[in-house]
């Protein structure tokens, strides 16, 4: 299966995952971020560091915007991308009339009293 990545402001398609692998390594302190790799099970990763990895990615205009909801929801760094690719092509489109589905997320149990705080 094939992932185009929508850029945004400058971004080539491809290059979304890759400058996600390489944000989260430097927050991470490590040398590199396999794009399959889950953030929390394989990475070690806390809510703490992937917060803060959302607020490097916002700062960068020239990158899709990251909640701690699409971390939860899509806890790889290939599968945040896809998923913002498919959100920006989605906002694109005229809004279905019909009710939006329900997502369900799984959420290490470590990390639940941080995930139901911010709903």
């Amino acid at each position: 299966m094939t992932t185009t990545v929508k850029p945004r402001r400058g971004v080539a398609p491809a290059s979304v995952e890759t400058e996600f692998a390489e944000l989260l390594a430097q927050v991470l302190r490590v040398d590199q971020v396999p794009a399959d790799a889950h953030f929390f099970e394989n990475l070690g990763a806390d809510s703490l560091v992937m917060a803060h990895f959302c607020a490097r990615v916002r700062k960068r205009g020239d990158l899709p915007s990251v909640s701690m909801k699409d971390i939860y929801a899509h806890p790889t760094v290939a599968r945040l991308a896809a998923a913002l690719a498919d959100g920006e092509q989605s906002a694109a489109r005229p809004a279905a009339t019909a009710a939006p589905e329900a997502t369900t997320v799984t959420v290490p149990r470590r990390h639940r009293r941080f995930h139901l705080m911010g709903r």
